[in-house]
């Protein structure tokens, strides 16, 4: 099993999906933000959009920082399309800022269900990215906060997220580039 991060012979996907042109526009699109740290929210960005055209019926919280390299990107229309047609999914990403109009779970068995939506993108991160990192994972917001509300390390959300990939109700096998797969049975 190949992670999509290191496809591409041990590239970032910054380095596959991130023209300079693109690099440019949010340097002067997202000001007083260091290079290096654009570049970590951009590959993020990039992590969510690839998970986000995998996992149906499930949002994938991230911070604000996240969805404002989304704004940039979908504004530049054509890059975006172009975005689009070279992510393993090939499928456009539409963005919506309406409200989610869920409802709470009315059973233990919804509640269950929604839960194990809930975390099988955290799963499927790790399986497919490797382990959150320090400047990765406060760009994930339910990753971030069961650090902080649970007094957990990096290392033990990690582990959390290993035990979540052979959880039998979450299924998240990488199988190669451009071939990631989730489901939630």
């Amino acid at each position: 099993m190949q992670q999509l991060n290191n496809a591409g012979y041990g590239k970032k996907l910054t380095e596959i999906y991130l023209s300079e042109k693109m690099l440019r526009h949010f340097q002067r699109k997202i000001l007083g933000v260091e290079q290096e740290a654009l570049k970590i929210r951009i590959e993020e960005f990039l992590k969510f959009i690839i998970l986000s055209t995998e996992i149906k019926g499930c949002p994938i919280p991230v911070s604000q920082e996240i969805d404002e390299v989304w704004h940039q990107w979908i504004l530049e229309t054509q890059e975006y399309h172009t975005l689009c047609q070279q992510l393993p999914s090939q499928r456009y990403i539409h963005h919506s800022s309406l409200p989610n109009n869920t409802t709470f779970p009315a059973s233990h068995e919804e509640m269950e269900n929604q839960i194990i939506l809930d975390f099988s993108w955290i799963a499927s991160y790790v399986a497919n990215f490797g382990k959150f990192t320090e400047e990765a994972v406060v760009y994930w917001t339910t990753a971030f906060s069961l650090m902080q509300k649970m007094g957990w390390s990096l290392e033990y959300l990690n582990s959390f997220a290993q035990e979540l990939i052979g959880y039998q109700n979450v299924r998240c096998n990488p199988t190669e580039f451009g071939k990631i797969q989730v489901s939630v049975a």
